[in-house]
């Protein structure tokens, strides 16, 4: 199910692991930290999850090589595709991006990137946890790709890292036990092939199970139904947010995916995340969705977050504006009272 849902080709592994987090972080150990070293580079960026920032932080201590952050676009809206293009050079052994960002909603240019990344024999590896869910990549143009299940209408505790075959091969075993050797003796141990030998230890059989049915609820109203819907939710989303006073939306103003950060001038985002639930019922996420680096860059401690999808209706928008607009209200008048 899995394979077929995300379009994988044939000559790759379905890796099953916790999360997102354990599957980049099996890149890391597996491959990474075992193939790279001083004069070597991983190139990312400053709008990365810290599931797929911090691992490579580590990498780059224990192993002596350099890490390489891409920084954003003059308007603060999205990632310099340009300048991360740049930082790609004969040196980069590993190029690690997410499929879409978390915060400024907007996916990347994958397929460019790839190529950049073919040029110099670099590895691409893709956090595809907020874009699976919206807007598939093209599985020919991505060494690995990491996503988690509960990002796709699935349960907690079950990840995803799909490994190409070529790469498949490059990876060593990290983690050791029960269902992931062919034979023991007293020794050597021989290990299974790929995908088992990184299968160590008693699965989650159930959230892979619930996984897999999941992925086919999104197979049976259609990917491309779901994308031509989300498209019209995330420009609705954009244009009521944009109209509430004081608020700025982060990332751009077009092909967004429908999740929407926001910064409300002087007032503090958990504050505000606190009210709409208390005066509205409306749950929505504040702080800085750990993404820390990128909201320094955008000068901020943090944000408030939207987050839509397929089922989430034009009128849910509405009221989770009403929501922002009454909580907003309340603090400043708050501030003004000579009590408050």
């Amino acid at each position: 199910a899995v394979r077929r849902f995300i379009g994988a080709p044939a000559n790759g592994a379905v890796i099953f692991t916790r999360n997102a987090t354990a599957s980049i972080n099996l890149v890391a150990r597996s491959w990474a930290e075992k193939r790279l070293g001083p004069g070597d580079e991983i190139v990312t960026t400053i709008a990365e999850h810290h599931s797929n920032f911090v691992p490579w932080q580590q990498v780059a201590r224990r192993t002596g090589c350099e890490l390489s952050v891409a920084g954003l676009s003059a308007d603060l809206s999205e990632v310099d595709l340009p300048g991360l293009l740049r930082s790609i050079t004969p040196r980069t052994r590993l190029v690690v991006v997410s499929g879409a960002s978390n915060v400024l909603g907007s996916a990347m240019s994958l397929a460019v990137i790839w190529q950049r990344v073919q040029s110099v024999g670099a590895r691409l590896l893709v956090d595809g946890c907020q874009s699976v869910p919206h807007c598939l990549p093209e599985m020919s143009a991505v060494d690995w790709l990491a996503f988690s299940a509960h990002k796709a209408c699935g349960p907690m505790g079950v990840g995803v890292l799909w490994a190409g075959g070529d790469v498949l091969q490059e990876m060593e075993p990290v983690e050791f036990g029960g269902g992931m050797v062919d034979s023991v003796s007293m020794s050597e141990t021989t290990f299974s092939s790929p995908p088992f030998c990184f299968e160590a230890g008693t699965p989650a059989v159930a959230e892979t199970v619930a996984a897999a049915r999941a992925l086919q609820f999104y197979e049976r109203i259609g990917i491309q139904r779901i994308q031509a819907y989300e498209q019209k939710l995330a420009a609705y989303m954009h244009r009521k947010l944009s109209s509430v006073p004081g608020v700025t939306v982060l990332g751009p103003r077009s092909d967004r995916l429908p999740l929407a950060a926001v910064a409300v001038r002087e007032l503090d985002p958990q504050d505000i995340g606190l009210l709409m639930d208390e005066l509205a019922g409306v749950a929505v996420r504040s702080g800085h969705h750990c993404a820390q680096p990128l909201h320094t860059a955008l000068g901020l401690s943090g944000s408030l977050r939207f987050s839509g999808q397929f089922y989430t209706s034009f009128g849910d928008v509405d009221r989770g504006v009403e929501a922002l607009q009454e909580a907003i209200d309340f603090l400043r008048r708050s501030s003004a009272s000579p009590t408050g």
